[in-house]
């Protein structure tokens, strides 16, 4: 993220723009725009990493699914902050076990299967996402199907992946669709299959 980027993605509706750490322009910026605070973030390499494999895939998925989107890492830093921002001002308990899990559900040991999954996402051919993305109607997966083909159970996925059982079943039966995360962790737990393959479009009725 570089000091160009310092005017994207703003919000109407926030009134924090994050800038890239290092930026020098932030006091004088916030003199010229009174309507928006400015700050500094900083994150560790292998942190800023993994929140780009999440806007790398954002942004296949929105391509997927014809939104006229585009995500950058300010996006998800944004939207993490109001999320547990909006938590504590719904006198949601912070302590939470749910809040806790859905704002940290990631673990450590997860975070280089995102980033290798963020580099198999960069080198699928484009003709592969079009194919998705020219078909209309509603986005599933054949991830029972490509378990049974590598004769893999649903115990195993859960250890490989670290999502459970029953939100495994889920997502298998098509009655909802993992996250940008789950997702990752899943292609990842079927050796990164074509995305044709793994994922496709069902019409509506």
């Amino acid at each position: 993220m570089n000091a160009d980027n310092k005017y994207n993605n703003v919000s109407d509706k926030q009134n924090i723009v994050y800038l890239s750490s290092g930026n020098k322009e932030s006091h004088e910026m916030q003199d010229e725009n009174e309507e928006y605070s400015y700050i500094t973030v900083r994150f560790k390499k292998e942190n800023f990493e993994k929140l780009l494999s999440y806007t790398n895939y954002a942004n296949v998925e929105a391509k997927i699914r014809k939104i006229d989107i585009k995500y950058a890492p300010e996006d998800f830093i944004k939207g993490a902050t109001m999320y547990f921002i909006n938590a504590m001002l719904d006198d949601i308990e912070p302590n939470n076990p749910e809040i806790i899990k859905k704002l940290y559900e990631t673990l450590p040991e997860f975070v280089p299967i995102l980033m290798e999954a963020s580099k198999q996402l960069e080198e699928i051919p484009k003709q592969g996402i079009e194919q998705l993305i020219e078909c209309d109607g509603v986005m599933k997966n054949n991830i029972k199907k490509l378990m049974k083909e590598r004769k893999m159970t649903q115990k195993e996925l859960s250890e490989l992946t670290g999502i459970d059982k029953s939100n495994l079943s889920i997502y298998m039966n098509n009655k909802s669709q993992p996250s940008i995360e789950f997702f990752l962790r899943i292609w990842h737990a079927l050796e990164y299959p074509p995305l044709t393959q793994l994922l496709y479009k069902e019409k509506s009725s």
